[in-house]
């Protein structure tokens, strides 16, 4: 079992989602900013706090969700790659996997 496919199709879909993200985080503010008057500048600033608080929520429900895959995940020191996807989200996932790949080589290096 080859777990080269899966972290092929996680590092692709991390990169889709990672630049549909850029580019609508973008378009949206020069959409937003070409549309606004200077009597919308309340109701602008009460959108923009609304709009931060929800993506605040909904990135802490994507570290929360990723804390719980990384705790299934990890085969040692589950709690501290849990910890870890809480405070720092997609990057744990990045640096677990980097850490497979250390350990994978340092398995082959110890075997010649």
């Amino acid at each position: 079992m080859s777990t080269r496919p899966n972290i092929e199709k996680i590092s692709k879909v991390l990169l889709i989602l990672f630049v549909i993200g850029f580019l609508g985080n973008y378009l949206f503010a020069n959409t937003l900013s070409s549309y606004l008057s200077l009597q919308d500048i309340g109701q602008y600033k009460l959108n923009l706090h609304i709009i931060s608080i929800a993506e605040s929520v909904l990135l802490l429900l994507v570290n929360i969700a990723l804390g719980i895959w990384l705790y299934k995940k990890a085969p040692s020191y589950k709690w501290g790659w849990m910890l870890l996807a809480f405070v720092f989200g997609i990057h744990a996932v990045i640096i677990y996997y980097l850490n497979q790949v250390l350990i994978v080589l340092q398995n082959k290096l110890d075997k010649l």
